[in-house]
């Protein structure tokens, strides 16, 4: 999905390609790219990671976010957590929103199994 001001239409499509692009090459797909009225862009990733780059240098912020996101997820798995959006609007660094990561629910099966041991 693509969003944009009246008349960014060719811009928006430009940035969605070569953003996709960058984030590809490390295995990630964007879902979703917004530019607002004010030229800022907000991407959402197909895992919901949510990205501000912000209006400037944002081929740089995304590179930093590629960086950063190995420390972010192993920092996420250890506390049991989700990233849930990074905004990169920086000079350096970034803020990370966290989400509960998901509780994974047993297998049905494996239920059924103690069930019927009891």
């Amino acid at each position: 999905m693509l969003y944009g001001p009246e008349g960014s239409e060719n811009e928006v499509l430009e940035g969605f390609r070569n953003m996709g692009q960058v984030l590809a090459k490390d295995r990630f797909t964007l879902k979703q790219a917004a530019m607002t009225a004010r030229r800022s862009w907000q991407l959402t990733l197909t895992n919901d990671i949510k990205l501000n780059l912000g209006r400037g240098d944002t081929m740089k912020r995304l590179n930093r976010f590629v960086e950063l996101y190995p420390v972010l997820q192993q920092q996420a798995q250890a506390e049991g957590k989700r990233i849930s959006y990074v905004d990169l609007r920086y000079d350096s660094g970034a803020s990370v929103g966290w989400i509960p990561a998901p509780v994974e629910e047993p297998n049905q099966q494996q239920t059924q199994a103690q069930v019927q041991a009891e």
